[in-house]
């Protein structure tokens, strides 16, 4: 198996004011790419795993949990996928009601993204999670302290995400 591929983060916006009897524009454009390469060197990645259009239970259900080792399925083998680096995770929140937000959470989320921290990230309506580390060491997955991707919608109401995550590891 290999995996290639590119990423593209690409934001523009124009911004203005008048100021006086004239006015003013400016506009910042930050463009990052990226293209992945097969294999576990910097901007490497291996296996990759994908849900689209998954609905994910608001706060009066449990949370959806994703364990990054031993659990999620290949899609092209159907055999399960370790997990030993995650190189970039991108989850988008499908659900545009007002208000309905995810909160992306479990202990990988708390002791690798956020350092320790206990809180959850939270996804707005229509929104999006996106965290990339193309680094040799990307951000590390630990068996049964660090190996926990847990969704849940944060008002009643069940929302609709989409989730890509690619790294290092091995498919069984």
């Amino acid at each position: 198996m290999a995996l290639t591929g590119s990423s593209k983060l690409n934001l523009s916006r124009t911004y203005s004011r008048t100021v006086g009897l004239g006015s003013v524009v400016m506009t910042v454009s930050i463009a990052e790419p990226a293209t992945w390469t097969d294999g576990d060197a910097v901007g490497g990645s291996q296996i990759l795993y994908s849900v689209n259009d998954v609905a994910i239970a608001g706060s009066g259900g449990s949370s959806t949990d994703y364990d990054l080792v031993a659990t999620l399925l290949d899609p092209l083998t159907g055999t399960a996928q370790t997990y030993t680096k995650i190189k970039e995770i991108f989850i988008k929140n499908n659900t545009t009601t007002a208000g309905s937000t995810l909160a992306v959470k479990g202990n990988f989320i708390t002791t690798v993204v956020l350092s320790g921290t206990t809180p959850d990230l939270t996804v707005g309506a229509g929104g999006t999670l996106h965290l990339k580390n193309p680094s040799l060491a990307g951000y590390p997955v630990t068996a049964t302290t660090g190996d926990i991707i847990s969704l849940i919608g944060k008002t009643a109401a069940a929302v609709s995400i989409d989730m890509l995550i690619i790294g290092v590891g091995t498919v069984a």
